[in-house]
């Protein structure tokens, strides 16, 4: 689950997104944030879009990077997205400013179907919660898996919801209908859908360049980009530091929490499993030793840099980020093409 993150890591590579300078990077993932916020702005327009999702099949191309390892450190974010997405299109009320596409309902359901329904989710709630607690070999292997897990929730949340169901609907005569509905899919609600999956192309973007750029380029590409605000007295040396620290110390902490989550569960304690008390006493063992080891390298750090004699005077030589190429300009130029084109159709 750790390794998965997407912050800090990187995939070393030859592929032609690679080899592009760390500030043309930067300066399109700048510009594409801009551009879909315009785009956000120009509403039912959907040409961006389009060529949104067409440039980012084309960038994970030119990136070398298996469409597997961005779906590994997408995918919570996208169910997410999915989940949340489900009801926008969707309203019981048109209003003024929006309009209808389309009406689904009134459905009229008898009281007596409606009833019969909640108690069938209400058994089923019941059987899943109850299975947990039979004594057999299969059945315990069976909830020990990760997804299963999470079924309790699910089951808590129905078992819940037909309870109050059914107290709502007890007193009510079976011959009496219910009228579910109308529901309205409003053309508003379906473009916030679409700004939704706008963002995800942002962020899928955005990975796609941490993926690629080491951080040591990012750093001075940001350094390089952040040159002028030195005129203000900002300090961008010290702030480029502070950034390619967080950076590449980010993978080694993810590291030291995985072993530490192997030795605790080694000598069985577990974050999953248990009660709330030893949860919380098996979090104060793997927080505390995580703090212990984050403070000690913090020390070692900067007794190295002292030791070194580092200092921030003066103006640093970049290593990696020299003058920009050709190919730089080239994709610079057909992205704003491609992008301004897409807002004037």
């Amino acid at each position: 689950m750790l390794q998965n993150l997407p912050i800090g890591v990187y995939y070393p590579g030859q592929s032609f997104l690679h080899r592009l300078r760390g500030r043309t990077k930067l300066v399109l993932l700048f510009w594409y944030a801009i551009w879909l916020y315009i785009a956000m702005t120009r509403t039912w327009h959907f040409a961006p879009y389009i060529v949104g999702i067409i440039l980012l099949a084309v960038i994970i191309y030119a990136s070398g990077i298996a469409p597997r390892v961005l779906w590994l450190r997408m995918r919570f974010l996208l169910l997410l997205s999915l989940l949340g997405s489900l009801t926008l299109p969707f309203a019981t009320v048109v209003p003024k400013d929006d309009r209808a596409l389309s009406t689904l309902g009134p459905w009229p359901v008898s009281y007596s179907i409606a009833l019969n329904g909640l108690l069938v989710i209400l058994g089923v709630s019941l059987v899943v919660m109850a299975s947990q607690f039979l004594r057999m070999s299969a059945v315990q292997a069976f909830w020990r898996r990760p997804w299963v897990r999470r079924l309790r929730f699910l089951a808590w949340v129905l078992l819940l919801g037909s309870l109050l169901g059914i107290w709502l609907l007890s007193g009510s005569a079976g011959t009496q209908m219910l009228a579910l509905g109308p529901v309205f899919v409003t053309r508003l609600g379906v473009w916030y859908v679409v700004e939704v999956e706008g963002l995800l192309l942002l962020y899928a973007f955005s990975l796609l360049i941490m993926l690629t750029t080491s951080p040591v380029i990012l750093v001075e590409s940001v350094t390089g980009l952040m040159a002028p605000l030195r005129l203000v007295r900002f300090p961008v040396d010290d702030f480029a530091l502070m950034l390619l620290i967080a950076l590449r110390f980010i993978p080694t902490l993810l590291e030291e929490i995985e072993q530490l989550s192997k030795a605790q569960l080694a000598r069985g304690a577990s974050l999953a499993n248990g009660t709330l008390a030893e949860r919380f006493q098996g979090f104060t063992m793997l927080v505390i030793p995580l703090m212990r080891g984050i403070f000690q390298r913090a020390s070692d750090l900067s007794t190295a840099l002292e030791s070194r004699g580092y200092a921030v005077d003066g103006k640093p030589t970049m290593l990696h980020e020299t003058r920009m190429r050709g190919m730089d300009y080239v994709t610079l130029v057909a992205v704003l093409a491609l992008t301004i084109g897409s807002l004037l159709l």
